[in-house]
């Protein structure tokens, strides 16, 4: 319905007076039925401009896939795969204690991984521990550079699903290079039997003999289906009570060696 003045004469086409009355639109938008002599000079450089633009897209898509395929590591070995497939089963202990079929595989897989800067030492057992316990040792400290096997038993875990945690171990300075090199032994403990971690970096300093001995640092894998089997913790009469004990030396890579003691301690309550 038409605007209708109101005390006044109403604008041309019905507009209420005062108001702008646009023009019709007597061009033509250009499309691409047009034939090219309808079409306006700047139409094929704009369709030109698009097609660049999703060509690029495309190629951009095509090297992005290729860079993610070039950085994916390969596939583990098969003999790596076993091996995760074996992780905490009943001979984890077995594989934690020298002198067994089992703990010669995973000394295998460790040897020759060191401490950056520093040689790697040798696997060493229970008569080795008791005769330089006490002692203060090379210290050794930095990065941990992991044998190739031991980087490929990674790897097969990573691949296989498991996931990993941060955790911790005091010990003393000369037993660093036989543990790095040969993987960790498993422990008659109190709380049961396996290698002896902690939550926290605080209360591994606790099993230190203290200012200028070494505390490991240590990824430590799982399967995220069966935890409990792997890696567990176990009530501790300490102030951190974060004690996880680990049922196969297989599931456990030293990453570093710090120096103890910076933290406050939270040993036994």
């Amino acid at each position: 319905m038409p605007y209708q003045a109101v005390g006044g004469r109403a604008a041309a086409g019905g507009a209420p007076p005062g108001f702008p009355v646009s023009k019709p639109f007597v061009g033509v938008m250009p499309d691409a039925a047009m034939s090219p002599q309808q079409r306006p000079p700047w139409f094929g450089s704009f369709v030109g401009w698009i097609q660049a633009a999703v060509l690029l897209l495309g190629v951009g898509l095509v090297a992005m896939l290729a860079v993610h395929r070039l950085r994916a590591p390969p596939p583990a070995p098969a003999w790596a795969v076993a091996l995760v497939s074996q992780a905490g089963d009943s001979h984890g202990e077995a594989r934690g204690k020298r002198g067994t079929p089992y703990r010669e595989t995973v000394e295998a897989l460790f040897d020759g991984s060191h401490v950056a800067g520093f040689a790697a030492g040798r696997p060493r057992g229970d008569m080795f521990i008791a005769r330089h316990s006490g002692e203060h040792g090379t210290e050794e400290y930095g990065p941990v550079v992991l044998s190739e096997n031991a980087k490929l038993l990674r790897r097969a875990l990573q691949q296989q699903g498991f996931v990993h945690g941060t955790y911790w171990h005091g010990t003393e300075n000369a037993f660093v290079p036989s543990i790095l090199s040969g993987g960790f032994l498993v422990s008659d403990g109190m709380l049961g039997v396996g290698i002896y971690t902690t939550a926290t970096f605080a209360h591994a300093q606790c099993y230190s003999p203290g200012e200028g001995q070494p505390i490991l640092e240590l990824e430590i894998y799982w399967d995220p289906a069966n935890k409990h089997r792997y890696i567990k913790h176990v009530a501790h009469q300490s102030l951190a009570n974060d004690v996880m004990l680990v049922s196969d030396p297989l599931l456990i890579f030293p990453v570093a060696v710090h120096a103890c003691c910076p933290q406050k301690l939270t040993c036994v309550r």
